[in-house]
């Protein structure tokens, strides 16, 4: 009898902390993601603070985009829409170039405004 009413009382003592653990995850989650939306800053700002950031040696190459993905924070997710970055580098003058020789097979590559020719 005592260890049915112990086993009793320690489950319901479990569910109140899981409950609560639970209710305690989600107010930090979305305490996290509202920290987040107020810390983004727009692309064009991120990519031109992230090249501003670069070494000068680093500067006058060719650069991939995922490369350049990787370096900047979505508004929702970690990395941004790869279009939306697209879309920043062309609004900052960077242009987009294809590689065709034969070991690369047409990759692309994005251009900093400052190499253009």
């Amino acid at each position: 009898m005592f260890l049915k009413a112990y086993m009793t009382n320690l489950q319901r003592q479990a569910a109140e902390q899981q409950a609560t653990t639970a209710s305690q995850l989600a107010v930090d989650q979305a305490q996290q993601k509202a920290d987040h939306l107020r810390r983004w800053e727009p692309l064009v700002d991120q990519i031109a603070r992230w090249f501003n950031a670069q070494p000068v040696a680093l500067k006058n190459r060719r650069y991939h985009l995922n490369e350049i993905c990787t370096n900047l924070h979505g508004r929702y997710q970690d990395t941004p829409h790869r279009g939306s970055v697209a879309l920043a580098l062309r609004q900052l003058g960077w242009q987009q170039r294809r590689d065709y020789t034969s070991r690369k097979g047409g990759v692309r590559y994005w251009v900093p405004p400052c190499t253009t020719k």
